[in-house]
C-alpha cells in the first residue's frame, strides 16, 4: 500500500494505492478477456470504475482504514483496512507522506484506489500512474473512513 496526497480538481486529497504482490487474472466469459482480481473484487464490493482524478469516487459504507500511529515493531506506522463484516482487506505498515494525516484528519476519510497503477515512489509519479490507468479502464476507487488507534500510555 502506497500513501500519498495527490491533486484532484484542486482539493489535496490523502490518498492510499493498493498495489498487489503478484498479478492474478480470471478469464471472462466471452472474448477471453483478462480481469485482474482485486480490482473485480473491489468492483463486486462497492468500488467505481475511475476515469479521472477531477474529484473523489463515491464512499463506501462501512469500509474502514485504521491508522496505528508509532505501534509497529520499530515503531512504524500500520494500517488495517476492514471491508463489511470486518474481513480484512489489508494489514501491514505504510509510509504516511508529510500531510497525509493533516488532510486524513481534515476530510475524515482517505480515497482508496486499486488497479494497474503500480508502486510510485513520489506524489507526481504516482498521481501520472494513477492517471494513466484510469485512462485505460484499469482503475477503481472508493473513499473509506480513516480513524486512528490511540497510542497506549506508560
Amino acid at each position: 500500500m502506497t500513501a500519498a496526497v495527490l491533486d484532484h480538481g484542486g482539493a489535496a486529497l490523502p490518498v492510499l494505492v493498493a498495489e498487489t504482490v503478484s498479478k492474478a487474472y480470471i478469464v471472462n466469459d466471452g472474448p477471453g478477456e483478462l480481469t485482474d482480481i482485486v480490482t473485480s473484487h473491489l468492483l463486486g464490493r462497492g468500488s467505481t470504475l475511475v476515469s479521472r482524478l477531477r474529484q473523489a469516487p463515491p464512499q463506501l459504507p462501512e469500509w474502514v482504514g485504521v491508522l496505528m500511529l508509532g505501534q509497529g515493531p520499530a515503531g512504524e506506522d500500520g494500517l488495517m483496512i476492514l471491508a463489511p463484516d470486518a474481513e480484512r482487506f489489508f494489514a501491514r505498515t505504510v509510509d504516511l507522506p508529510d500531510g497525509w494525516l493533516t488532510q486524513a484528519a481534515r476530510y475524515g476519510w482517505a480515497v482508496l484506489y486499486a488497479g494497474l497503477a503500480g508502486r510510485r515512489h513520489d506524489d507526481k509519479a504516482a498521481a501520472k500512474a494513477l492517471r494513466a490507468a484510469g485512462q485505460s479502464g484499469q482503475l477503481v476507487g472508493a473513499r473509506i473512513a480513516i480513524g486512528t488507534v490511540p497510542t497506549a500510555r506508560t
